[in-house]
């Protein structure tokens, strides 16, 4: 357990300076996002199966964005590992998609978990601040999820935003463009 959350703290670090010094390439295409979401769905099943919590991909199929598509691939990953870390047995995790805007669509990750304190949502996004949980079965995060989270997705010309009440649960919710930005 050690060792993989050091190898997930190093795989975050190493990912966020590649960003921070623009040495990652954003290589945006058409993906397809009910595909992404159903691998990572497929990937946390045994997790979820593990903590009896059902764990549902409800995208469409078919439904595209305009993105790279391994940053999304991180980014759902991220916030679906934190939603089944952070809900009880019992409980529910989905990801969805909803029209934003005019040129976006709107990603979420919903869940029925113990949520987060209006005072710590804030500090959720900050590199400078600590705001690390453990989760509803003592699992640990590295802290840098989130942020990096962030980063991928503005890389992506989208925005990163949480809603969420201790005790009902937490929506992390991300915009995507559908097209090429001109």
């Amino acid at each position: 357990t050690s060792a993989e959350r050091l190898y997930a703290l190093l795989e975050n670090l190493l990912t966020w300076s590649k960003i921070q010094k623009g040495a990652m390439k954003c290589l945006p295409k058409s993906i397809d996002l009910s595909r992404i979401a159903a691998e990572n769905v497929e990937l946390f099943a045994p997790q979820a199966e593990q903590k009896q919590i059902l764990l549902s991909n409800v995208i469409p199929k078919n439904t595209t964005a305009y993105a790279d598509p391994s940053m999304v691939d991180t980014v759902i990953r991220n916030l679906l590992s934190n939603a089944l870390k952070f809900t009880a047995p019992g409980g529910n995790v989905a990801v969805s998609t909803a029209e934003h805007a005019e040129h976006f669509l709107a990603v979420s990750v919903v869940d029925t978990g113990m949520g987060i304190a209006e005072e710590m949502l804030p500090k959720l996004f900050r590199i400078d601040t600590h705001s690390k949980s453990v989760g509803t079965a003592g699992e640990q995060g590295t802290g840098l999820g989130l942020i990096l989270c962030k980063e991928l997705v503005e890389t992506n010309g989208g925005n990163l935003w949480v809603e969420s009440e201790v005790g009902k649960g937490t929506t992390f919710t991300f915009t995507l463009p559908k097209q090429p930005v001109e």
